[in-house]
C-alpha cells in the first residue's frame, strides 16, 4: 500500500525540479524588494488620490501618518529583509525575497484592501488610509534603494561578513 505520506520516495524519480526554480543572483533580490514596495506604493497612492481629490487636510494627515509608519515600522522590517538577502547564496529562488509568512501577510492585506474597496469606496477616510500606506511604502523603498546600492557593491567583497554591523546601513 502506497500512502500519500510516502510521496517523498518518488522525488528521485521525478525530473530535476531545480531547473524549474527561478533562481536569481542576490543583486536581483536586492532590486526586487524596493521595486515591489515602490510599485505597491504607487498603486495605493494613485487609487487614494483618485478617491480623495484635492483635499489638503486629508492629504497632510496621510503624508504624516505614512512618514511615521515608514520611520517607526517599515525601516526596521526592510533592514531585516536586506540582511536576510545578504546571507543568500546566488541562485536562490526569486520567491525567497520575502519569507513565506510575509507572503501570507501580503495576500491578507490585498484581500482586506479588496473587501474595503467594495464595501466603503470611495470614502475620504479609506482614501487617506490608502495614501498613507502608499506613501510609507514609497518613502521606505527610496531608502531601501539607497541601501541596496551600498550593499550591492559590498556583497562580493564581504560575502562572509555580516554587513548589518555597518553603522551606515
Amino acid at each position: 500500500v502506497f500512502a500519500p505520506c510516502h510521496f517523498y520516495l518518488l522525488i528521485p524519480l521525478l525530473p530535476d525540479h531545480a531547473r524549474f526554480k527561478p533562481g536569481v543572483p542576490r543583486r536581483v533580490h536586492l532590486f526586487v524588494v524596493p521595486f515591489l514596495w515602490t510599485l505597491a506604493g504607487l498603486v495605493l497612492m494613485l487609487r487614494g488620490w483618485h478617491w480623495l481629490g484635492p483635499r489638503p487636510g486629508f492629504l497632510l494627515v496621510a503624508l504624516l501618518a505614512g512618514t511615521l509608519k515608514s520611520l517607526l515600522l517599515l525601516d526596521r522590517i526592510s533592514r531585516r529583509y536586506l540582511h536576510r538577502i545578504a546571507l543568500f547564496d546566488d541562485n536562490t529562488c526569486l520567491g525567497a525575497v520575502y519569507p513565506w509568512k510575509s507572503w501570507l501577510l501580503v495576500l491578507a492585506m490585498i484581500a482586506m484592501g479588496v473587501v474595503a474597496r467594495h464595501l466603503w469606496a470611495p470614502n475620504p477616510v479609506l482614501a487617506t488610509l490608502y495614501l498613507a500606506i502608499g506613501w510609507s511604502l514609497l518613502v521606505c523603498s527610496g531608502r531601501l534603494g539607497e541601501t541596496r546600492t551600498k550593499l550591492h557593491g559590498s556583497i562580493g567583497a564581504r560575502a562572509h561578513q555580516p554587513w548589518s554591523t555597518d553603522p551606515q546601513l
